[in-house]
């Protein structure tokens, strides 16, 4: 009789038994042989570990756990599912985190194609030897997608510590999984008995059924505000425990002419808040809209500053809405400048400037002649010589010489002609100044008979 066990079938201690229901003396030899192989050679061709052919265990490569190699740790969502595939022999690992102040039970539940077994340890990646928790059973449920559901319980005080804690989601190599030889899908999720709304969303703490929540943080489950952009619409309800919903600009570097901020209600009594440095509140605030069931707020270029990186804002429900109402926002974060499109209908506006090379109209007086005081300029892509402000006529730019131009040339030609012939004449004169110095010097030297008005004449006679 042979018997032939493999990968983590053998990290274990195993007994032998021999019975012989015959009447005569038998002797029995027993032998164990030990291959040192590792389990799918550590999925080393793909990098994910190396085989200690020693032990014939896996070194795993960061990031990758499992007897062989195979898997990479991801979260578990608070709400929602994990969808993910297992080959036969292949383990997928999960990290979820338990706040302990939140829930007084939790279960993690596994819904696959094939049975599949689920294990969890408090501190360790999970595996076949080294688990708190573990069920190897899953249960047919007759669900035509996902047919058979696998769960572990924790409802002990000293199971739900706070913390992450690990799951191992293990798909058995059966006879008849070797010969299908296809991998399991399976969807995870975990259901909780809850103290606290969400759970706090895990980001507060749970006192008394209430949600103490760190700032910015906020409401019955400490969600977080929402973020606003350029041309934002969002739609939600307004009301219930709650009451507000807090929004965030985060400005950034880029300052714009105005921001507007508008909400309309399904019919109940509502307010706007700003504020430049905290969320606001009914008593500390810088801005806010009269009540009514629209309420809109818009911040111009005196209102903004390029040194304020986020805007807060707080939509209040006011008065009588136990169910409370939908409520559209909206919002914009372009304005008197941006919408400009000709240069005349931008410099007629004292607070805007026109760059001519990119064709826009900017807030600010860069390189204007009446600037606005308190107004920051925001057209540092706008040349000097670029931006109009007054008028639709740019600033004469300085003349930067870049080399001969064809004019120039001309130029020096002509001056080296000129100069050649300036040479030429001061040659031609100095020859002629030479020559009389030399004819009046010979005429001296003659009698004084011969001294004609005319000058001098030769004293040869003609024949």
């Amino acid at each position: 009789m042979n018997v032939h066990m493999h990968g983590d079938e053998v990290h274990d201690v195993w007994y032998v038994g021999v019975w012989d229901d015959g009447y005569f003396k038998s002797t029995v030899d027993v032998t164990a042989t030990y291959s040192a192989s590792c389990l799918n050679a550590c999925e080393e061709p793909l990098g994910h570990g190396k085989c200690v052919n020693a032990t014939g265990s896996c070194l795993c490569a960061a990031g990758w756990w499992g007897s062989d190699c195979s898997s990479q740790t991801v979260d578990l969502p608070l709400y929602g599912n994990l969808q993910n595939t297992l080959r036969p022999g292949h383990w997928s690992y999960v990290q979820y985190r338990t706040q302990a102040d939140a829930v007084s039970a939790e279960s993690f539940v596994v819904l696959s194609t094939a049975p599949l077994e689920l294990y969890w340890h408090e501190t360790l990646h999970p595996d076949n030897h080294h688990y708190h928790l573990r069920n190897t059973t899953s249960v047919a449920t007759g669900a035509s997608d996902l047919p058979y559901q696998t769960a572990i319980v924790r409802a002990s005080p000293d199971l739900l510590a706070e913390g992450t804690s690990w799951l191992g989601v293990y798909y058995p190599p059966t006879a008849a999984a070797a010969a299908a030889n296809e991998e399991a899908r399976f969807s995870m999720y975990v259901d909780s008995v809850e103290l606290c709304p969400h759970q706090c969303n895990h980001q507060g703490a749970c006192k008394a059924g209430v949600c103490a929540c760190p700032d910015p943080l906020y409401g019955s489950d400490c969600h977080a505000p929402l973020t606003l952009s350029d041309g934002a619409h969002l739609t939600g309800m307004l009301g219930g425990q709650d009451g507000q919903v807090r929004l965030l600009y985060p400005q950034g570097e880029r300052l714009f002419d105005y921001i507007s901020l508008a909400a309309v209600s399904s019919g109940c009594d509502i307010r706007l808040y700003g504020d430049d440095d905290a969320y606001p509140t009914p008593d500390d605030h810088i801005w806010k809209t009269p009540v009514g069931q629209t309420a809109t707020l818009t911040l111009n270029h005196l209102a903004l500053s390029a040194s304020i990186r986020f805007y807060y804002f707080a939509l209040t429900l006011e008065g009588p809405a136990a169910d409370g109402c939908t409520v559209d926002i909206t919002f914009q974060s372009k304005g008197s400048c941006h919408h400009l499109t000709s240069c005349g209908n931008c410099t007629a506006d004292p607070a805007c400037g026109w760059c001519a090379s990119t064709k826009e109209c900017y807030l600010g007086t860069k390189n204007g002649t009446t600037p606005l005081p308190g107004v920051t300029p925001v057209s540092p892509v706008c040349p000097a010589d670029q931006w109009a402000f007054d008028s639709c006529v740019p600033p004469t730019p300085t003349p930067v010489p870049h080399g001969w131009s064809a004019a120039g040339v001309v130029f020096f030609v002509l001056g080296m002609l000129c100069l050649v012939g300036a040479i030429g004449a001061g040659a031609f004169f100095g020859w002629r100044w030479m020559k009389k110095r030399r004819l009046a010097r010979n005429y001296s030297q003659l009698p004084a008979d011969e001294h004609f008005a005319g000058g001098y004449v030769p004293t040869t006679t003609l024949q």
